[in-house]
């Protein structure tokens, strides 16, 4: 709820998320916001409203937790994360939940943070982007495209994400629920035929192992978010969910010497296995990817209201 003073108030516990960040050597992509932003948001919240998070994960344990308090969370690994969000919470003295997917600090390239980077930045707008994307879709589906475009209904896709337009939508349902493993090789092509630097894209997306350590030892909390973030993760057989989330913890260790206790759900997507499993590996505290309703909500599902929603209405105010 937004009154007419710009303050954010929350009817229960909610996580505010980020993702991305523009300043520096980080360019501007969509949906990204800048330093200033960023404090906008945290003031219109109330820093006295917003709890560091290991007093905020405590006081949820402990079932402690008051409608207005909330916390910052930060998903992905992101370096920009880092060096533009984390001076201003340093300035305010607010630590923050960071929930990192792992396989990059293996030397992995992650395909679907590099892709958004691609589509972010190789063309004029993400509109541009689009349309050359369903058009290799289309040329690829044949029939079918035009069949899902047809009975495809956006007001029932994302319904929680009311600042994804339509292309935004369909992008993500051609993705996620039609193409699968064919999603790749299509934007492999895209790239292939454009100028873009996979290598030097790589070294300015991600945390380092180092700074992970330094988050940790400077009191912020790290979570799980997967080993390679699946897109469906509660579409994958309970062995291949076990993995994802095992191999995160067991690398989070390595890093910070800390066994993680919390988790946010990548695209949001879990399902009643997945909740089991991240208890058998000591999870204590989890985090949704909105604020949608849920018909009995567990301690591994708190709600969080993203930044793009929080940043609309305090420009609408």
């Amino acid at each position: 709820m937004l009154t007419r003073n710009a303050q954010i108030r929350f009817a229960e516990p909610t996580g505010l998320m980020f993702h991305h960040f523009h300043g520096g050597i980080h360019p501007m992509v969509q949906g990204s916001i800048d330093a200033s932003q960023f404090r906008t948001i945290l003031s219109a919240v109330g820093v006295q409203n917003i709890l560091s998070a290991d007093t905020w994960m405590q006081k949820a344990i402990d079932d402690e937790l008051h409608p207005n308090e909330t916390c910052v969370t930060f998903d992905d690994a992101l370096l920009c994360q880092y060096e533009v969000a984390k001076p201003v919470l340093d300035e305010l003295g607010i630590k923050a939940f960071w929930f990192i997917y792992t396989s990059v600090f293996e030397g992995t390239v992650e395909k679907l943070e590099l892709f958004r980077y691609f589509r972010s930045t190789a063309f004029g707008d993400v509109d541009d982007f689009y349309h050359a994307f369903f058009r290799m879709v289309e040329e690829r589906l044949g029939t079918l495209y035009v069949k899902l475009r047809e009975e495809f209904d956006p007001a029932t896709y994302l319904p929680n994400s009311p600042f994804y337009t339509w292309s935004d939508r369909w992008f993500r349902f051609l993705r996620d629920h039609v193409l699968g493993q064919e999603y790749f090789p299509i934007i492999e092509d895209m790239i292939d035929a454009s100028k873009f630097d996979r290598e030097k894209a790589a070294q300015i997306l991600w945390l380092r192992g180092e700074q992970v350590r330094d988050l940790a030892d400077q009191g912020h909390v790290i979570g799980l978010h997967s080993h390679t973030h699946p897109t469906t993760m509660g579409k994958l057989p309970y062995d291949e969910q076990l993995k994802e989330y095992r191999s995160n913890a067991d690398y989070i260790f390595r890093l910070t010497g800390k066994t993680a206790r919390v988790v946010s759900h990548p695209c949001n997507s879990y399902n009643a296995d997945t909740l089991e499993l991240l208890a058998r590996l000591g999870i204590e505290l989890g985090f949704r990817a909105d604020v949608g309703q849920v018909r009995t909500r567990g301690p591994l599902e708190y709600r969080r209201e993203d930044h793009a929603n929080l940043l609309r209405l305090i420009q609408e105010c």
